[in-house]
C-alpha cells in the first residue's frame, strides 16, 4: 500500500489527471504517505505528528480538507469531529484495481 500511495501521490502522475483529484493539497499527500492504514481513523493529533507542526494547524487543515472532499467525518452525525476517514474518491484511487475475468 505504501508503494501504491507513492506511486499515485508523485508529481505529475497520469494517475493523477485521471482521477481528477489534482490539485492536492501538498500536506495531505505528505499525510497520505505516512498513514499506516488508509482505512483507519486519525485525528488532529495523528496530522500534528506526521507532518510536525501544531494542533491548531492540524485542525485547520483537516477542515479545508473535509470541504474539499478528500476526507470526511468518521461520525457524521457528531456535534463535533474528532476523527476523519479519507474520502471516497480518495479512496477509490487507493485501493488496487481488481483484474477482470
Amino acid at each position: 500500500m505504501f508503494w501504491r500511495c507513492r506511486q499515485f501521490f508523485a508529481l505529475g502522475s497520469a494517475a493523477c489527471r485521471t482521477q481528477q483529484l489534482q490539485p492536492r493539497p501538498r500536506t495531505f499527500r505528505r499525510l497520505l504517505v505516512q498513514l499506516p492504514d488508509p482505512a483507519l481513523a486519525f485525528g488532529p493529533g495523528d496530522v500534528a505528528e506526521h507532518l510536525l507542526v501544531s494542533d491548531r494547524t492540524a485542525r485547520s487543515w483537516l477542515q479545508e480538507w473535509q470541504q474539499a472532499g478528500l476526507i470526511a467525518a468518521h461520525k457524521p452525525g457528531a456535534k463535533r469531529v474528532h476523527a476523519w476517514l479519507l474520502g471516497p474518491a480518495v479512496l477509490r484511487v487507493l485501493r488496487p484495481k481488481r483484474p477482470a475475468g
